[in-house]
């Protein structure tokens, strides 16, 4: 069965309004949804670490790749993972993909289908990253009217991810 992670941000619960959302329009496709607990650390490495360890224990139950969806640091967190596990696809949303303290700065391994969404609106983490990233990656870029946290746009994000998850059946 198919898993969709869930990645949360450095200040966001690993359950929150978009996480919840994105949990019912995934179980009621019959996936199974996961969002590990990230805030044991405020470093981007230790999550990324603690990320990867579940992803280990996921490999171990020989399940097929998932669909890791990523908000914020926990975007950072994602795709850096993406260079060590493969991926089915993989969405960012407002990633933060170059702050201090991420050792990880090359996305060029980086071989799954990746899609982002960046708030025009964004004070914390401006879209040009976001712009960047896409262009050098080929990756699939919407930019909506919203801030970081993408308010007002939790059924656009669902819709988008409904349909990655789509074209993978």
């Amino acid at each position: 069965m198919l898993t969709v992670y869930w990645v949360h941000g450095k200040d966001a619960a690993p359950i929150g309004m978009k996480s919840s959302a994105i949990s019912a329009m995934v179980r009621e496709r019959g996936l199974r949804f996961e969002a590990p607990d990230l805030r044991a650390t405020d470093e981007p490495d230790g999550r990324l670490k603690i990320f990867l360890e579940v992803l280990a224990q996921q490999q171990q139950e020989q399940r097929e790749p998932p669909v890791v969806v990523g908000s914020s640091l926990g975007g950072y967190v994602a795709a850096a993972a993406a260079l060590q596990y493969e991926f089915r696809s993989l969405l960012l949303l407002c990633p933060a993909l170059h702050l201090s303290g991420c050792s990880v700065r090359d996305y060029s391994g980086l071989s799954c289908p990746t899609t982002l969404i960046h708030g025009w609106q964004d004070m914390l983490l401006p879209p040009e990253d976001s712009f960047h990233f896409a262009q050098e990656h080929k990756a699939t870029l919407h930019v909506v009217d919203a801030n970081h946290q993408l308010s007002g746009q939790v059924e656009f994000v669902c819709a988008v991810l409904g349909r990655i998850l789509d074209g993978l059946e």
